[in-house]
């Protein structure tokens, strides 16, 4: 792509861009992966007594947990806004929460959404990504959009036997209902099997633990 073309959006680089934008937003692969692979096996930990939604509920907050415990051992800091378990990176400007995704997550091609609609609280927050963008191209034409890298990134993970798709994707915009989700990147990461251990990064809970951040304020010009 030119240097002065404006890219397709959603903007889905190759392998190696993937990981050349991983290392930009300061979000290594290995903790992505391991807090989602700490996180399907905690699933695991269910029984018949337990409510049918119990295992999607815990793996996200066990997902969740382990990335902002890994976060902040690399100096991010952690947030609850309207109870959305979110990471900041140092400068602010970089966040990143995990949800489950549809089954077209971590697939080149069709777009992937959230397994389930945004409540107010999420369609708020992918709602201020795109006013931010708009703010800094000071336009209201999506489509000239530069590639940027702040705003809320979602790790969006969905389990197929036991490989695990994953994306994080920069959402640009939502319909009303939460339904509807469009991004302007997504970076789709490596499956790997829930079961491999091997290679991946240890994650170790902060000796001690951050406070929890006061509300996020966007950078202004």
């Amino acid at each position: 792509m030119p240097d002065n073309a404006a890219p397709e959006f959603p903007f889905c680089p190759p392998p190696d861009g993937v990981l050349r934008r991983l290392t930009e937003l300061g979000t290594p692969l290995p903790i992505l992966r391991e807090s989602m692979r700490r996180g399907f096996l905690a699933g695991r930990f269910v029984h018949a007594g337990h409510a049918k939604t119990y295992s999607g509920l815990k793996i996200y907050h066990e997902t969740n947990g382990e990335l902002r415990a890994a976060f902040a051992g690399i100096g991010w800091r952690m947030n609850e806004d309207e109870n959305i378990p979110r990471s900041i990176r140092p400068d602010g400007l970089v966040i990143v929460t995990a949800l489950a995704g549809d089954e077209r997550t971590g697939l080149h091609g069709p777009v992937a959404q959230p397994r389930r609609p945004r409540g107010d609280a999420g369609i708020r927050i992918i709602r201020q990504n795109a006013q931010l963008f708009l703010d800094i191209l000071d336009a209201d034409d999506p489509a000239l959009l530069p590639i940027t890298d702040e705003g809320t990134w979602f790790l969006l993970y969905r389990r197929v036997g036991d490989i695990v798709r994953s994306e994080l994707s920069l959402a640009l915009g939502v319909t009303d209902d939460g339904g509807l989700i469009a991004w302007v990147e997504r970076l789709i990461l490596p499956e790997f099997d829930v079961n491999d251990g091997g290679g991946t990064a240890a994650i170790e809970p902060p000796q001690n633990p951050p406070e929890v951040d006061v509300p996020v304020t966007r950078r202004t010009a």
